[in-house]
């Protein structure tokens, strides 16, 4: 019976504190209203739970002098610092300065890749009123972009990006940013990124591939 208070004193905030540093990774740069509400449910029932855990752990610890009744309410304190942490390191990638954004504008849609010269980047993709962010890793070579990994929100399906110089309507030729195959070619039906950001060497901006 002992082992089992013992074992329900660690699961509420052990629980609710994973739940809630899950859903920061996952939704803090939603702005998507249900995704706010939902953070700010886990972090209040987190915190509640976490300050019930430290008061009856401390009402535990000065009737047996156990230092085990404080372990529960530390390990809630230790997942509270490990939120803190991951927005510093979070905030940290993000002023890496801009080397490359590309991005497209619809009517009701629109996505947006922006590289940082850290070899990290950002991708958020637009479907009003929901706006989502995604992040991870690249490499870059001349024109070519090799993300660490394709599959991002059913729109980008390739891990290789490529630099290409079109010609718009008003006969005037931009820099795009397109999904290519093993082949380079570019993968038909794929959205097209036009890009707005060219802090390459000026040889490189000039000269897609």
């Amino acid at each position: 019976m002992e082992k089992w208070r013992s074992f329900l004193g660690w699961l509420p905030v052990i629980l609710t504190g994973l739940l809630f540093n899950y859903a920061y990774l996952k939704y803090r740069d939603d702005i998507f209203v249900w995704s706010l509400i939902l953070l700010f449910l886990l972090g209040t029932i987190f915190l509640i739970t976490l300050f019930w855990t430290l008061v009856m752990g401390v009402a535990r610890f000065r009737r047996s002098r156990s230092l085990k009744s404080l372990l529960p309410g530390l390990a809630g304190v230790g997942l509270l610092l490990l939120v803190t942490v991951t927005h510093h390191c979070l905030n940290h990638i993000y002023r890496s300065p801009l080397l490359l954004q590309a991005g497209y504008d619809g009517q009701y849609t629109g996505a947006w890749f922006a590289f940082r010269q850290d070899g990290s980047y950002q991708f958020c993709n637009t479907r009003n009123p929901e706006r989502r962010f995604y992040n991870g890793s690249y490499s870059i070579q001349d024109s070519l972009i090799k993300l660490a990994s394709a599959g991002i929100d059913q729109m980008v399906c390739a891990r290789s990006l490529a630099i290409r110089k079109v010609k718009l309507r008003d006969s005037s030729s931009r820099n795009m940013l397109f999904q290519i195959d093993n082949l380079h070619r570019v993968i038909e039906h794929s959205p097209g990124f036009l890009v707005y950001v060219d802090r390459r060497s000026p040889s490189l901006a000039g000269r897609p591939k």
